[in-house]
């Protein structure tokens, strides 16, 4: 999603970005939806913490190996 959010911002004509902006939902629900399974296959994997990934919680959706 932050791949998404990034290049739409750099997007220039109207068009463009409202058709861009409309990808960010179906990411979220996608983010959600692995999550979701994720948790129920092991609780404590937290592979994808935020559905709204952002540099500030970038600490958050990188796992450790």
């Amino acid at each position: 999603m932050l791949a998404y959010a990034s290049a739409v911002s750099k997007l220039r004509t109207p068009a463009l970005v409202a058709a861009g902006l409309t990808i960010l939902p179906d990411e979220s629900a996608h983010a959600a939806a692995i999550r979701a399974v994720f948790g129920t296959l092991d609780p404590t994997i937290h592979a994808v913490p935020d559905a709204q990934l952002s540099k500030e919680t970038r600490s958050q959706w990188i796992l450790p190996v």
